[in-house]
């Protein structure tokens, strides 16, 4: 909202100028719809369940030592993962844990794919 009222004040200050305030506007355009764009994202997955997950980015062999470069997250509908997976949030304590079965590229990583903290 500040960033909107900051962008049309200096659009009106550069045009009663005369300078070129095309560039400008243009600019807080583009990032005004690209903050409603994430604010509709995030509404649609409040709504209908989506959530990030934690997964694999790679096939991971039971014994495997998980580390930041072996994760990344995906937007899933959270039905039948609830309480389950692990989040973005979760990442710190996923780093260091050691899997339990083999997981492939795009798994998922469930609580019961880890074995016990050490």
């Amino acid at each position: 909202m500040k960033h909107d009222i900051f962008c049309i004040v200096v659009g009106i200050l550069i045009a009663l100028t005369g300078g070129g305030g095309y560039l400008l506007g243009r600019n807080c355009a583009v990032q005004s719809a690209e903050q409603a764009k994430s604010q509709a994202q995030e509404e649609f997955r409040l709504r209908y369940g989506f959530g990030d997950v934690l997964l694999v980015m790679q096939d991971t062999p039971a014994g495997t030592v998980l580390t930041k470069n072996m994760l990344g997250y995906k937007t899933v509908p959270m039905t039948g993962l609830s309480g389950r997976g692990f989040h973005e949030e979760d990442l710190d304590e996923v780093l260091g844990r050691t899997l339990a079965f083999d997981l492939k590229r795009g798994d998922a990583i469930l609580k019961t794919d880890l074995l016990p903290k050490q």
